[in-house]
């Protein structure tokens, strides 16, 4: 277990095109998150190679400072190891007494699994991942009670909206994108909130899939 260099590129590259072929794997993001000094990348690795990691990063929260455990990989030959459980418990270790989050969709067993063995526990309320990359036109600023964060991942550069799912704050968030290098605007939101639910699907946000927040309290003793 060792943090990830720019010379692991290509294969961070290749594990998170066989983890997740759906996506755009772009060395070039990946380049650019490893060189963030908010985020942890760590590699777990055989005969000297990288076969798995877990991306992390240092984020804010309307209650706070948090530790996201943002993207986990471990490649499909080796899996069965408990590789992504070691990644998880060496990324909350380095988070000290920063509390610890993880979203997981609610249909990702192995995931659910290595995060409970990691002390994780499973928030009650399923949510609904939204997310939009349009634009939107003219400028509006969020209400007070919103939070717009700026992120930057594996994935991505984006802004997340948290605690205000209100139809001004969605399209505010929209607003930043194309600002800041931001692609990507999204929003986390409580599946029982059906009209925020559907003020971002006539918001010109698409719906990608439930999750649940995953939470651990941070390790006093190690912080």
């Amino acid at each position: 277990m060792r943090a990830a260099r720019v010379g692991d590129v290509p294969a961070l590259t290749e594990i998170k095109s066989r983890v997740w072929p759906e996506e755009d794997s772009s060395p070039k993001q990946i380049t650019r998150v490893l060189n963030s000094a908010d985020h942890l990348t760590l590699v777990a690795e055989h005969a000297a190679y990288p076969v798995g990691f877990v991306d992390s990063f240092l984020t804010q929260s309307p209650t706070g400072p948090i530790w996201e455990v943002d993207l986990l990989a471990v490649s499909p030959l080796f899996r069965g190891r408990h590789l992504g459980e070691a990644l998880v418990r060496a990324s909350v270790q380095y988070a000290g007494n920063i509390p610890s989050r993880a979203l997981i969709q609610t249909g990702n067993i192995a995931s659910r699994m290595t995060f409970t063995r990691c002390g994780f526990s499973c928030g009650e309320k399923v949510h609904r991942l939204y997310v939009s990359s349009e634009k939107y036109a003219p400028a509006i600023k969020a209400t007070p009670d919103a939070c717009l964060i700026k992120v930057v991942t594996m994935n991505y550069p984006g802004i997340w909206l948290e605690n205000s799912f209100t139809t001004r704050d969605l399209l505010a968030a929209r607003w930043r994108i194309n600002q800041e290098d931001i692609s990507l605007a999204g929003a986390v939101i409580p599946a029982d909130l059906e009209d925020a639910c559907r003020s971002a699907e006539q918001g010109g946000y698409h719906f990608i899939a439930e999750y649940q927040w995953w939470k651990k309290e941070g390790d006093h003793e190690t912080g």
